[in-house]
């Protein structure tokens, strides 16, 4: 997910949080963040001209952790969506509970399947998808 999250569009964070209910003007408050966003190095104890990056937000932005988040919040609604499908089983704690297919902490995930291989199938497409979506 982080190696993902490094080279995710920025036009899809403006779709993700238009879909997730955020108003015109946060999203384009996020948008300033990262797309205006100016960069120098300190070079042999001199800083050099400012540049702008092609991708990704300053090390350490407060922001960074949040519009991660974001990108996950896209796999966790695909993985739902499979689920719901009938493609993934995932795991119930108890009969008659909600299924659990995924666990997401920081940037790592746990995914949960039946041994076969139409589940495996469906998450290889689940993950094609992510990278369809966000590239």
């Amino acid at each position: 997910m982080e190696k993902a999250y490094n080279h995710v569009n920025w036009k899809i964070i403006e779709i993700i949080g238009r879909k997730m209910g955020f108003g015109w003007r946060w999203v384009k408050w996020m948008k300033n963040c990262y797309e205006d966003t100016r960069f120098s190095l300190i070079v042999n104890g001199a800083a050099t001209n400012f540049f702008k990056g092609s991708r990704g937000l300053c090390q350490g932005d407060p922001l960074s952790q949040f519009l991660f988040l974001m990108v996950a919040e896209v796999f966790s609604a695909l993985m739902k969506k499979a689920e719901r499908n009938g493609l993934i089983s995932g795991f119930k704690v108890k009969s008659n509970e909600t299924p659990i297919t995924h666990l997401q902490f920081a940037d790592d995930t746990i995914v949960f399947l039946d041994a076969n291989l139409a589940q495996f199938t469906a998450l290889k497409q689940i993950l094609i998808e992510l990278q369809q979506i966000t590239d």
